[in-house]
């Protein structure tokens, strides 16, 4: 009767046959979200969907309409039929889409930034489809940028609880792309949380973002700063400009402008410096370069 009720509420394309599916349907209603979150644009996009359709204004305030509209102590099935218009914002963007989850022409779980390398991916259910971009970002994810990510906790709203696994990743990563994941690239390679000795950066977080989580958002020094954008989605700041765009997205863009600015002119200063140098030394006699060596 549980699977029968499932089945009816979400309009999966196929009856639910096992424990097993059911419990892949819960990962397919909890992929969405972070998807939406990083989405959150104040007009409506095509970026997170790469093209394929539009997310509208807001797409998380979108999907919690049809939630926060059913009181919390209505029947199982009645609260499983708003989750199901919730996602629905995400999985039927287009409109018309007529069943879902586990059919041929089902909606299945996309292969979206956040829902990557879960412990059930290597599911038949939780197979991206090639046209949805299984592409740039799930490579670089295998190779350079491998990041941990755990949800079912006590710290959010998700179901199940999901660990990290990344044996389960590593062997997704051969099966798709013939490479292992490299845990401690990003580490290394961009200096971990040890980055006083870079230059020239500027850190903008919008909360909006899952992402920002990890983010720099304090100034680590004169030329690494951080700006914290609580309006902005997922680097809206970067975006082009929109009537609709919040006002610390548009304080953003000015002082990220300004911080170039500053460091070209630093740099055509230092050129400008070590130009003249370079004249003087090639004119100079040993004694004169000597001075130029202790001037500059």
């Amino acid at each position: 009767d549980g699977r029968k009720m499932l089945s009816a509420s979400f309009l999966t394309c196929n009856p639910l046959r096992s424990y097993g599916e059911a419990y892949e349907l819960m990962e397919w209603v909890s992929s969405p979200w972070a998807t939406m979150a990083m989405g959150n644009f104040p007009y409506p996009s095509s970026y997170l969907l790469h093209g394929h359709g539009l997310l509208p204004a807001y797409p998380v305030r979108a999907a919690c309409e049809p939630i926060g509209a059913v009181p919390v102590d209505s029947p199982d099935g009645e609260l499983f039929v708003a989750l199901r218009e919730g996602v629905s914002v995400y999985y039927n963007h287009t409109g018309t889409e007529t069943c879902f989850f586990n059919g041929q022409n089902g909606v299945e779980l996309t292969n979206s930034y956040m829902t990557t390398h879960k412990p059930l991916r290597d599911s038949p259910y939780a197979q991206a489809k090639m046209e949805q971009c299984q592409g740039d970002w799930d490579y670089q994810w295998c190779t350079e940028m491998t990041q941990p990510f755990t949800q079912g906790t006590d710290e959010d709203m998700f179901y199940p609880y999901s660990p990290y696994n990344i044996t389960a990743s590593s062997i997704q990563c051969m099966q798709t792309w013939g490479v292992e994941p490299q845990a401690d690239w990003a580490r290394i390679g961009l200096l971990g949380k040890r980055i006083e000795s870079a230059s020239n950066i500027f850190f903008s977080n919008g909360l909006l973002d899952p992402w920002s989580a990890g983010g720099v958002t304090t100034n680590v020094s004169e030329s690494l700063e951080a700006f914290v954008i609580p309006n902005g989605a997922h680097h809206l700041d970067l975006m082009f400009s929109n009537p609709s765009d919040p006002a610390d997205v548009v304080q953003a863009r000015e002082r990220e402008l300004a911080a170039i600015k500053r460091w070209i002119a630093e740099a055509d200063a230092r050129r400008g410096k070590t130009k003249k140098m370079s004249e003087k030394w090639a004119s100079g006699s040993l004694k004169a370069r000597k001075r130029l060596v202790k001037e500059y």
